[in-house]
């Protein structure tokens, strides 16, 4: 090897082999000698070791190759799990949305639907009013057809002007009570019309109930995908602090 033969030629003649300056005593070529054969013989260990070290090297870059080829494999999967649950979120809140809007709208109804029963229920304590009405009605009814009859029957003691008078007042008694009929009409109509708004309120209110059931369901199921969103982020920070530190010592 090339130290060996330095090493003989230093001893043979006496000189450096590279710049060839001669020694003064035969000690000072015996020592470089020494050395270069020290440096031939501590050649192989070198070159050995420092194969293994490349070997180490290149075995330590291959499998933090393959963990990262892992780490980003699973981060692309987090990241499609993110992105669908964020999907899934942002549709949900739409929903959320959609469904407040048809609350309020349903709400005003309610509003307006209390009131007209607010109404219904006054028309509803003018009952007993109407009843009385109506036998009133019929008493009077009954009274004008007796006096039909007397009339008819009875001998003519009365002067015309007598009986124009008084027919003057059951026309108008009559008229009265019509114009009571009609408004008893007016009434019935509108307690019917708020009866059937009655109807259509606590179908309303039905509807409003489970559309609140629907919404508190949203509202579950998107704090159920929040709550997977930051097991999966968790998930992903575990598996970086893991799998790295391991390929690091690998």
């Amino acid at each position: 090897m090339l130290y060996e033969t330095w090493s003989e030629e230093t001893k043979t003649r006496s000189c450096c082999p590279l710049c060839e300056r001669k020694f003064s005593s035969k000690a000072g070529a015996n020592e470089l000698s020494g050395k270069l054969l020290d440096m031939s013989l501590s050649m192989p260990d070198d070159i050995q070791r420092l194969e293994k070290q490349v070997a180490e090297a290149e075995e330590k870059e291959r499998r933090l190759a393959s963990a990262v080829v892992y780490v980003d494999q699973c981060k692309k999967i987090m990241e499609e799990k993110v992105r669908n649950v964020r999907k899934l979120i942002s549709d949900y809140r739409k929903q959320e949305a959609s469904f407040a809007t048809k609350v309020e709208e349903l709400k005003e109804t309610i509003e307006k639907a209390l009131s007209k029963h607010k109404l219904l229920l006054e028309v509803k304590s003018d009952v007993s009013l109407m009843d009385s009405l109506f036998t009133s009605i019929k008493t009077i009814d009954g009274e004008i057809t007796d006096l039909q009859e007397n009339l008819a029957h009875a001998p003519h003691t009365q002067s015309f002007s007598e009986l124009k008078k008084e027919l003057s007042a059951k026309e108008n008694s009559i008229s009265s009570v019509n114009t009571e009929l009609e408004e008893m009409q007016v009434i019935v109509a509108e307690r019917n019309k708020l009866t059937t708004e009655l109807h259509a309120f606590k179908e309303r209110r039905i509807a409003l109930g489970e559309l609140t059931a629907q919404s508190a369901h949203l509202h579950e199921t998107l704090s159920r995908h929040r709550e997977e969103v930051i097991r999966i982020s968790d998930r992903r920070e575990e598996l970086m602090k893991v799998e790295l530190p391991k390929a690091d010592k690998a």
